[in-house]
């Protein structure tokens, strides 16, 4: 199913950059919300689809809450570079601290792929390196871009969520609330 926003203008058409955003603190709903929002807020990012949030089971440390996940795709005008930076604002401003890797997190958002572009980068690699093994990431992008294709394997998403070695639970939940 399509969900392209209220707003969209088609006009705006720069890279499609596809983002995953994930929570498993205090309110988890209300915290991907409140980034998709600031996201949206920016003047070089457009939101063109959103994904149903999704509950997962922490997939590399199992002792912490579940997450709620969800998927974007975004244009831009920005540079991959300059567009991780501006995620990673947000996620600063919503109050992320980064301590520990796979850690509990208020907000977490991870850059999937930047159109077709492949990028090796000290700061970003793109696609990003575990994406395919990610069914948290899989199972939302198959449900705004089931056939984009991963621009190193070929592979549409769909293809690679039947290979995901990923098993451990998701379920969709609800849908974003942009205000």
């Amino acid at each position: 199913m399509d969900r392209f926003l209220p707003g969209f203008d088609d006009t705006f058409r720069y890279d499609n950059v596809y983002l995953s955003l994930g929570s498993n603190i205090d309110d988890k709903c209300k915290n991907l919300n409140c980034a998709i929002n600031q996201l949206n807020l920016l003047p070089a990012i457009q939101i063109k689809k959103t994904s149903h949030f999704y509950i997962s089971e922490p997939l590399y440390l199992k002792n912490q809450p579940d997450f709620i996940n969800c998927t974007l795709m975004v244009s831009t005008n920005l540079e991959p570079v300059d567009f991780l930076r501006e995620c990673l604002h947000v996620e600063e401003k919503l109050g992320r601290v980064r301590k520990q890797k796979y850690e509990p997190r208020l907000i977490d958002i991870d850059l999937i792929f930047f159109g077709e572009k492949v990028v090796e980068d000290p700061l970003l690699q793109i696609p990003h390196p575990k994406y395919s093994e990610r069914k948290f990431v899989l199972l939302p992008m198959t449900e705004i871009a089931p056939e984009f294709q991963c621009p190193v394997s070929g592979l549409t998403m769909l293809e690679l969520l039947k290979m995901c070695p990923d098993d451990t639970a998701i379920t969709r939940i609800n849908e974003v609330e942009l205000v």
